[in-house]
């Protein structure tokens, strides 16, 4: 009991996470009436299950390089940081990265106990906060092209390509999904990865990703509006592209064996590190937006949500800091 105790900041940090999340994966879809959000919340509950448990151990490793925390207290209050912060953007809609949060928390504990800090995996985590977005913008932009070149060329019936588009919003949903899964389960569980015995390692994983699993399905309708039809006006096709996208670059940043497969080919390789999801899918969808040379992008949502993705680090850090003094005071 008192292991579910400790741990417990970092379930409902998970739950925040999954609802965060969930605009990423389906709500473009559920924004245009696509998909239903029942179906959705069903997809998304199974598919970040399976991506957590399968292959969710890949990131887990680089933010415990920001400092191992050995106590299970110290942990629960890093994790209650991020998840609060988490929270608070999820009820203003504003669809702010789990990784910003959890990593500004990190760094508040590890300022709260002067530890050490390596510059070199900061500097490697937020790096990757920018260039996630700008590989999404690339993909979509390729990829919207690419489409647009093969439907200009091959004439589909309207019934057809509706019926192909929902599904390929469906599919692209699933597999948006299951990266959500393996690519932020670390923000989850590395808190208290390096505070529970090795053994237990497999528990926790199942919990933190039924956590998330949960969050997709009880808490989404919020930022998924966001997203589906606050950022920009996308046609069916267009948010396939951009659900897409988001996906492959999360999977980049998160498979031990695509990882592997490049180094083996000689290839340019990226780091395994949780990105911010929010911040792949709006890359993505300013490449679809280039395409048409920006129109239907609004300006004034991406303007809120960046000077979010801004404070929310420091909001974090600063909550964690003050939870910490509360706990040492007591």
């Amino acid at each position: 009991m008192e292991f579910l105790f400790y741990i417990s900041t970092g379930l409902f940090l998970g739950w925040s996470l999954g609802s965060n999340n969930m605009s990423n994966m389906f709500g473009s879809a559920v924004g245009m009436r696509m998909v239903s959000l029942k179906t959705a919340r069903l997809l998304a509950f199974v598919f970040v299950i399976l991506g957590a448990c399968i292959s969710g151990q890949g990131t887990t490793h680089t933010l415990q390089q920001l400092g191992i925390i050995e106590q299970l207290p110290t942990a629960f209050v890093v994790a209650l940081a991020a998840g609060l912060t988490l929270f608070m953007t999820n009820r203003m809609g504003m669809p702010v990265s789990a990784s910003q949060s959890v990593v500004g928390a990190w760094l508040g504990w590890c300022i709260y106990e002067q530890k050490d800090v390596s510059l070199f995996v900061v500097s490697k985590i937020v790096i990757s906060w920018f260039v996630s977005p700008l590989m999404a913008a690339v993909v979509a932009f390729v990829l919207a092209w690419s489409l647009r070149a093969l439907l200009k060329k091959y004439s589909v019936s309207l019934l057809y390509r509706d019926a192909y588009t929902r599904l390929g919003l469906m599919v692209a949903g699933v597999a948006s999904a299951y990266a959500v899964g393996a690519n932020s389960v670390a923000n989850v569980m590395a808190p208290f990865a390096g505070a529970v015995a090795e053994s237990a390692q497999g528990v926790l994983c199942v919990l933190c990703a039924l956590s998330m699993a949960i969050g997709t399905w009880t808490f989404s309708r919020r930022v998924s509006d966001t997203i589906g039809r606050g950022l920009a006006r996308l046609s069916a096709i267009e948010a396939f592209v951009t659900v897409s996208s988001h996906a492959l670059v999360l999977f980049l940043f998160s498979s031990v064996a695509l990882r592997g497969l490049l180094r083996a080919l000689h290839l340019i390789s990226v780091p395994l590190v949780p990105i911010s999801s929010p911040g792949a899918m709006i890359g993505a969808l300013i490449g679809v937006s280039l395409l048409k040379k920006g129109a239907g992008l609004r300006y004034s949502a991406l303007g809120k949500i960046a000077l979010m993705w801004l404070v929310a680090p420091i909001l974090s850090a600063c909550v964690c800091m003050c939870a910490l003094s509360v706990v040492g005071y007591v």
